[in-house]
Order: structure tokens, then C-alpha cells, then sequence
């Protein structure tokens, strides 16, 4: 035996060894305190059981050819090499990460001066900054005060309008005004979250600021959004235990490794979240909101020329999901003796739409690359934003029912249901 066999024949064995091993009935039994793994985890095993399986018999079966014995003690050399140097950046990654959970990252400062016409209502250089906890405010939380956050998507974030102006920022100033008792009114909204997103607001973010007093809540244009374009449903529960929705509600990854199983899953460590998250911003790197508004032209141009469905699809089960997720908010408030206010969601979607304000539209994105009509939006909206009253009057919440009273044209939204400046004024003064 030279000493090429020498080397690979344990090899074989260890590699076959390890493929015996290490399949999901033995791991769960060992693992997991149900017996039992997620089917993603369960699948990626036995791929790798495969691979170990494939590399101990081709190893075994070729140990005496001296080019295969060549290349795979190279391949093995680089392979842990890689291993190492995958360790360590997963290492840097955890200790920089923290444990703490941040919607926005924090002490961001961007600036942002949307082309003439991009925006009706905003004009100049607006400014958009994050404190320490990732939370656009203008001023300190309030130790002996009234501490508010605001939860929400786009409509509550308010990119476009400079830190002095979004409606959460003009809600404080109108607050100090005629309170006697100090308030901060914290704005926690991002683009494009829903209210599956919103719940890990209030399960993991909400409990880091136990000086929080009030949240106000503004959603469900993401919801409709999602709606059209697929019938998926979930379950509370099923949000709660999603890495996918989690790793969309933070920007910061946490890793959630509270078991011996979920270190089965590549998707709880922190470079398959920075990988992911690469992907997904080259993949749409087009619809990235720019200084200058750019994104929302080239949207408005891609719905002006697109089909239109005629009929809305079948939203019951995004309804019940939505009110089951508003349930689980109101109920974890109750709780921890938070006072919610909910928020219905205004915006300009109407039957008699006027072609300018129409032209001003980028959202009801549906299927096969088809567009909604202002109609058809309308009247799904009107169905969540009465989910939203329902689910008021049966928690006994304050509700400010902003899509009854703000008017459907451009002194309110620059397009679709997004606040300009006096938008922004408006919302205060409705809260």
C-alpha cells in the first residue's frame, strides 16, 4: 500500500462514516426536542449526506489512482482552508452583529432632492437620519414622558420629506405644544414592510424600549400589495418561525440559535444572511429609491404601458391573515401595557380617477406583469382599511381613520398614497 492509499483509504471511510451518520432521523433524534426538523433543514441534510456518501465511494474506489489521489488531497487542502476562513468571517460577523434588533441601521444620514415633478409637494434637499437604535427621530426618548413609535411601511418612514417633516416628527412638535408632559414620538417605519414584518416589530423590537407608551400603527397597503400578486397565507405562528420574513423586518441579522438543531440551518448564520442580502440588492438594484427619485419614473412608465387586469384576485385569505396579524399586535400591547392606536391607510386609488393624478401612479402590480386598476386598488384598500376598523372596535382602540378624511389628490400624496409635505402636516394634525 503506497503512501497515496494510505491517506485516502481512511479518507473513504471517515466520508462514508460521516454520510451514515449524519442523516435527519439521527440528527433529530439527537438534536431536536420534538424529534423532528424544518423541511428546509431536512432537505439540505440529505444533500450533504449525498455528497458525503458519492465522495467516500469514488475516494475508496479510486484511492490507487495517483491524478484522483493528486487532485483530491489539493481539494481537500483548499477545502479546509476555505473552511478556516469561512469560520473566521462568521466569527467577525456574530461579534460585530450584536444581539439587538435594528429596523433601520443605525446612524444612518442620507440626502435626498427629488427632480422637479418626480414629486408633487416636495421639493430641495430632505434629510434622512437614524439615531442610535436605528429609529428616525429629533429628539431623546423621554425617561418621565410620553415615549411613541410609530410602526409602519413607506407611508410611516416618509423617505423622501427631511426629518423635520414627516408626520411622526410634526405629530411630536404638535404634541410638546399643548402637553405638559414631555413627548417623543419615534419613527420606525420601512419600505415595503407588512404587517408579517410588523409582527416581529412588536414581538422582538418593540420589547428592546420599555419606555415606549404608545405605538401607532399605519398598514396595509403592503398587505394589498402582497395580495395581488400572490394567494399565500400564513399563520401566526408560521410568520413567528420564518427566517424569511424575519431577515426582511430587521436590517441587522440576529441569528436565532436557541436549540442544538437550528445550527443545522445554513440560514441562521450570519453569511448566508450577508449573501442573501447581496443577491437580492443586485437583483433589484433598478427599484432602489435614489436621491432624485429616478425609480419612481421608470415605475410609472412600466404601469403606464402594462396591461390591466380587470378583476381584483381573491383576497379572503389575506383579509383573515391580516386581522389575525392585527390581533396579535393588539393583544401583545394589551400585554405590555402599551396603548395602541391604529391607522387606516389613505390613499388617491379611486374609480374617478383623473388622468393626472393616474399619471402619477407606480403601484397594483399584480400577475404575469400585469397592473390593477385605480378602481379595483380602491376597493381592495377600503377591504383592509376595514379590517383595520374591526379590529379597533373590538380591542376598544383609538382609531384615526385617515383614509375617511384626507382628500384623494396631490395637496395630500405625491402618488399613489405616499404623504408630500402638507400630506405629512395633514396626518399630524388628524392624530
Amino acid at each position: 500500500m503506497n503512501s497515496q492509499e494510505r491517506i485516502l483509504k481512511p479518507l473513504a471511510i471517515v466520508l462514508l462514516a460521516a454520510g451514515l451518520l449524519f442523516n435527519p432521523w439521527i440528527l433529530a433524534a439527537i438534536l431536536s426536542d420534538d424529534g423532528s426538523l424544518s423541511t428546509s433543514t431536512n432537505s439540505a441534510i440529505i444533500k450533504l449526506e449525498m455528497v458525503l456518501l458519492i465522495a467516500g465511494l469514488l475516494t475508496f474506489m479510486l484511492r490507487k489512482n495517483k491524478a484522483f489521489g493528486n487532485t483530491v488531497l489539493i481539494s481537500g487542502f483548499m477545502g479546509i482552508f476555505l473552511l478556516v476562513c469561512l469560520m473566521l468571517l462568521e466569527g467577525v460577523l456574530a461579534v460585530t452583529a450584536g444581539s439587538k434588533y435594528f429596523i433601520w441601521p443605525a446612524n444612518v444620514k442620507a440626502e435626498f432632492q427629488p427632480a422637479p415633478g418626480v414629486m408633487p409637494g416636495i421639493s430641495g434637499t430632505q434629510v434622512f437620519s437614524t439615531d442610535v437604535d436605528g429609529v428616525r427621530s429629533t429628539s431623546d426618548r423621554k425617561p418621565d414622558g410620553r415615549n411613541i413609535l410609530a410602526i409602519g411601511g413607506s407611508t410611516t418612514e416618509c423617505l423622501y420629506l427631511d426629518d423635520q417633516s414627516t408626520w411622526a416628527a410634526l405629530l411630536e412638535k404638535k404634541l410638546n405644544e399643548t402637553s405638559e408632559t414631555p413627548v417623543w414620538v419615534g419613527n420606525a417605519g420601512r419600505s415595503g414592510l407588512n404587517s408579517r414584518h410588523h409582527l416581529f416589530a412588536m414581538d422582538r423590537f418593540l420589547p428592546q424600549f420599555p419606555e415606549v407608551t404608545d405605538v401607532l400603527l399605519l398598514a396595509g397597503v403592503n398587505d394589498l400589495s402582497v395580495a395581488l400578486g400572490t394567494q399565500e397565507s400564513f399563520s401566526v405562528e408560521e410568520i413567528l418561525a420564518s427566517h424569511r420574513f424575519r431577515k426582511v423586518s430587521f436590517s441587522n441579522d440576529v441569528t436565532e440559535k436557541n436549540r442544538l438543531v437550528d445550527y443545522l440551518d445554513i440560514r441562521n448564520y450570519h453569511i448566508h444572511y450577508l449573501l442573501s442580502r447581496s443577491l437580492y440588492i443586485l437583483q433589484n438594484k433598478g427599484d432602489i429609491q435614489d436621491a432624485a427619485g429616478s425609480s419612481y419614473v421608470r415605475n410609472r412608465q412600466k404601469r403606464m404601458t402594462a396591461e390591466k387586469h380587470q378583476e381584483l384576485p381573491q383576497l379572503a385569505p389575506a383579509l383573515q391573515e391580516f386581522d389575525r396579524n392585527l390581533e396579535f399586535i393588539a393583544n401583545t400591547c394589551s400585554e405590555q401595557n402599551v396603548n395602541l392606536v391604529l391607522l387606516t391607510q389613505p390613499s388617491v386609488w379611486s374609480d374617478s380617477i383623473s388622468s393626472e393624478l393616474e399619471a402619477l401612479l407606480w403601484m397594483g402590480e399584480g400577475t404575469a406583469g400585469k397592473y390593477h386598476t385605480p378602481g379595483n386598488l380602491a376597493f381592495g384598500m377600503d377591504q383592509f382599511n376595514d379590517v383595520i376598523r374591526n379590529v379597533a372596535e373590538r380591542h376598544s382602540l383609538k382609531l384615526i381613520d385617515l383614509a375617511a378624511e384626507l382628500p384623494k389628490d396631490t395637496t395630500v400624496f405625491y402618488d399613489d398614497c405616499h404623504f408630500n409635505l402638507n400630506g405629512a402636516r395633514s396626518v399630524a394634525g388628524f392624530i
